[in-house]
Formats: structure tokens, sequence, C-alpha cells
């Protein structure tokens, strides 16, 4: 299965005297780091969803069933200068997540009950990638960057679940 994700980012550079390299922040840097330069980041995400709002504004159960999810999402993120042009960056994560749902069918005088619950612990894909500066920014353009990046499945393969 392949999967193609298109990201657009886009910002302004300004020019500095070496003493202010160091001084820089993420909003103040070229595009790709400086030739040396390391950025360690970490990015963490929560979200759970058991009612969602109707047409009218009510919340209401998910597909009108006892169903929630819940996912925790922690990204580390390590992004290295090869030269002024070229970074290399490693991002590993981690996942805590856990999925459950229960309903009932009536099929005339039968009952089915579905039920399914899904969880998964552990570390994440692994993504590495490159990114390469093709075109500098100037006064009148953009700077343009070539992006390229793997996702490397060293998660869990088959996380636990069941249905019944």
């Amino acid at each position: 299965m392949g999967m193609l994700s298109p990201i657009l980012n886009g910002q302004t550079e300004q020019q500095v005297l070496p003493s202010e390299l160091k001084e820089q922040t993420v909003i103040t840097e070229p595009v790709t780091l400086r030739k040396g330069f390391l950025r360690a980041a970490f990015y963490g995400a929560y979200s759970f969803i058991d009612k969602i709002m109707d047409d009218s504004g009510n919340r209401e159960y998910v597909l009108s069933s006892n169903g929630w999810a819940r996912s925790w999402e922690y990204q580390f993120s390590l992004e290295y200068g090869i030269t002024d042009r070229l970074q290399v960056y490693l991002w590993p994560g981690f996942v805590n997540k856990k999925f459950f749902y229960t309903n009932e069918y009536h099929f005339g005088a039968t009952t089915e009950t579905v039920y399914a619950n899904q969880s998964a612990v552990g570390l994440a894909d692994l993504t590495v990638g490159a990114d390469y500066q093709i075109l500098t920014e100037t006064d009148s353009r953009p700077s343009l960057v070539a992006m390229v990046a793997v996702l490397l499945p060293t998660g869990k393969k088959n996380p636990r679940s069941y249905l019944t």
C-alpha cells in the first residue's frame, strides 16, 4: 500500500551576522538547517471521541452506537544540517491507542451484537527523510525545497484486536 502526502510549507528568511546564528529560532532560520546545526523537538497529541454533533447541533453517539476511541501520540524529531541546503531527519514515534465499539442489530426476531476492541501501545513507524533547498529566497521569490521521506514499518505489525 502506498501513500502520498503533499505538504506545503512557507516562511521568510533574513540575513544575520555569524554571531547571531545560534540565537535564531525556528521562525527566523532558513527552510533547511545550516551545516552542522542539530535540532531536537518533541510533539504530543491527544484525541478522544465518543459523541459527535448532528445536523441540529445535538450531541449523539458515533453511528448511534456505544463506541469511543482515544489516542495519545508522541513524536520525537531529530534534524541535522549536512550542508546549508541539505538536512536529514529522523522521526521516531510512540503511540497509545484504544478503540471500542459495540452495537446491536435487529433482524426480525433475531438480534446480533457486534463487539470490537483494538489497542496499540508501543513504538510507531519510523520516518526518515531529507530536505534539499533548490532555490534560496530572494526579494522576488520564495525558497523552494524538495522533500523525500520514507516511512519504515518499525511499529507493532498487528495491534491486539478482537471482533465478535
